[in-house]
């Protein structure tokens, strides 16, 4: 089968053609491009030639709560679907959540084939009412409702499946039963551990890597060790040099694993794509106050003093390291106020905002930036980070995107920055673990990263939000460090080296940590 291009909505790159006929031609299969390489519009263009062939009628989207917008909105400006949609062809989108949203894409006159059916909904929806291998209301009636159609199941944000005991992953592995093909979309399948693949890859297909549980994939690929061997230490063949580069022996059981997965995978990365305009990245590093560094150093030393003492690496990574970093972000955590309250968190300096969006100021007003996004670890930063955005720039609309907002304010912070979206010049603040995944900024060329907490796969999925692919513009990554009055290094300048070297901080070892913090 092949596809005719003249149908799509919008030119593909040669990427792009070979993904989407690469998903025709294989009933099961794995698309793990880099974050913001087109992976959804791949997928609208192999559904979109599937239907016409009449080997496919209906296509179920699943994705983080999130992300499902970005399958379920009509508006092409946010919606992927509908901007992707073969101009022509009849199909219908349904919001299959909490409060569900039928839209009808008017069939054209003169169509040749059938409707196309789209129906978009999340993970935490399906998973409702789970008990074991009896599915909740929401999954049952959704499969119910799959037994007249030929289906194409796709788990967007496939990650959120990597766990082989989670309820979210035994509710997807039940709604694979009931479609005839499937569809992984993934732009860090092994941000953390290679372990996050015998997950996805046992619902994809059980037979593409052959073991019969996560156990027997354990005992096969796995090395053993840690607290009474009961941890993953490392894998069979594979090796991570220090500046992040990965080396696999051949013939080992590591290589003997990817032999099996290729056939059913493409991965491709940007660096890789040469019709992909290249990125610039740049550091902007910022001296914290004398009194900032004061309050930065006692809190340092002291988290080495512990490290010494033999405190857990848990508590150094999720309490000392986590001060650290707000301090470099100038907030002070944990602050008690007296008044018998859960500690605070305030501010201490604003030297790394006020670097940011110093800089922003100067694109914005003399080199021409309209939009742009700045990107936060903590709360309160994204508010000085949004104030300070106010004051430098006004008549620069501002948008947020963090957790407990509402659907209109979400709505609206994508349209700023959404390619055909509102034209007005704005700068969208948003947190990472909010906002950073399955969005598009295609008209932001530049995003500021006042901070990074320890994910990769959150720095990732942010990066992707306004990839040069999509733009076909260049596009700055800016990171702002905190370093000591006399440049000496800070908890920023080692989670960035992490990052680059695509290091997992979650399983540093306290030696790392201390490493890192001095």
């Amino acid at each position: 089968m092949t596809i005719d291009w003249s149908r799509a909505a919008s030119p593909p790159w040669a990427h792009q053609k070979i993904g989407a006929e690469a998903l025709v031609r294989h009933p099961t299969f794995a698309l793990f491009d880099d974050v913001g390489l087109g992976k959804t519009k791949q997928v609208v263009d192999a559904a979109f030639a599937l239907r016409r062939a009449g080997a496919i009628d209906c296509i179920v989207a699943v994705a983080p709560a999130s992300v499902r917008s970005v399958w379920a909105d009509s508006d092409p400006a946010l919606g992927e679907v509908a901007k992707h949609a073969w101009p022509g062809e009849p199909w219908e989108l349904y919001e299959y959540c909490s409060r569900p949203a039928y839209r009808t894409h008017a069939i054209p006159r003169g169509a040749d084939c059938p409707s196309l059916l789209w129906i978009a909904t999340n993970y935490e929806f399906l998973r409702y009412g789970q008990n074991g291998a009896r599915p909740g209301p929401h999954l049952a009636n959704l499969i119910a409702k799959l037994r007249a159609h030929r289906t194409v199941l796709v788990f967007d944000e496939s990650w959120a499946i990597k766990s082989h005991k989670s309820d979210q992953t035994k509710s997807c592995r039940i709604l694979r039963r009931s479609c005839a093909r499937a569809v992984l979309l993934n732009g860090t399948p092994i941000a953390n551990d290679p372990a996050d693949l015998w997950s996805q890859f046992a619902i994809l297909d059980p037979a593409i890597i052959g073991s019969p549980n996560f156990w027997a994939f354990r005992a096969t690929y796995a090395v053993m060790g840690g607290y009474l061997g009961r941890e993953i230490v490392s894998w069979r063949g594979l090796s991570r040099a220090a500046d992040g580069s990965i080396a696999v022996e051949p013939g080992s059981p590591y290589a003997r694993l990817l032999d099996r997965i290729a056939p059913y995978v493409l991965r491709r990365e940007a660096k890789d794509c040469d019709d992909v305009p290249d990125a610039r990245r740049t550091r902007i590093e910022v001296p914290l106050s004398s009194a900032s560094w004061y309050v930065y150093r006692a809190m340092r030393d002291d988290a080495v003093v512990a490290i010494d003492r033999g405190e857990s690496v848990a508590t150094i990574a999720g309490v000392r390291a986590v001060r650290l970093a707000q301090i470099a972000a100038g907030l002070l955590g944990g602050v008690d106020n007296g008044t018998g309250a859960p500690p605070a968190t305030e501010p201490i300096g604003t030297e790394k905002i006020d670097a940011g969006i110093s800089w922003l100021k100067e694109r914005f007003e003399h080199h021409g930036l309209k939009k742009a996004v700045v990107w936060c670890r903590f709360r309160m930063e994204a508010d000085g980070a949004a104030a300070a955005v106010t004051r430098a720039l006004p008549g620069v609309e501002i948008g947020f995107l963090r957790g407990s907002q509402s659907e209109a304010d979400r709505n609206r912070a994508k349209r700023l920055l959404a390619s055909g979206g509102d034209p007005s010049p704005a700068v969208v603040v948003g947190i990472p673990a909010a906002g950073g995944a399955g969005l598009t900024f295609d008209a932001a060329p530049a995003a500021v990263f006042l901070s990074n907490g320890y994910n990769l796969r959150e720095r990732v999925q942010a990066e992707g939000r306004n990839n040069p692919m999509r733009t076909r513009v260049e596009t700055i990554y800016v990171d702002v460090v905190a370093t000591g009055p006399a440049g000496q290094s800070t908890v920023d300048r080692a989670i960035l080296a992490a990052i680059a070297r695509k290091d997992d901080v979650a399983k540093w070892t306290a030696a790392q940590w201390k490493e890192a913090l001095l």
